[in-house]
């Protein structure tokens, strides 16, 4: 079972196509993240399982989770020229993207 999504812009504005292509980007991206085997990934943090992941030799996202309970510590994302890593506070939620 599989689920379909259509969009329909019938805008011809470049500001509307624009905003459209900035919003699909992180949607293309997310959906070809591919796992890298669990084993290759080296586990340097005590208390956290880390977990890889790609999509071309430019993107990778890197995903941290506590051993006990499989919560989510932290996560990085590198594409191209940007990386993104959260500031995590003491209740979990974000706190700034540099």
């Amino acid at each position: 079972m599989g689920i379909g999504i259509g969009l329909d812009l019938t805008a011809n504005d470049f500001p509307s196509r624009r905003n459209l292509v900035q919003r699909l980007d992180p949607v293309e991206t997310g959906s070809s993240l591919q796992s890298i085997d669990r084993k290759s990934v080296s586990q340097t943090e005590p208390g956290l399982l880390s977990f890889r992941y790609f999509s071309s030799p430019s993107t990778t996202l890197t995903i941290w989770r506590k051993v006990d309970n499989r919560e989510i510590s932290g996560f990085e994302l590198r594409t191209h020229q940007y990386h993104m890593r959260p500031q995590w506070s003491k209740d979990s939620s974000i706190e700034a993207i540099h």
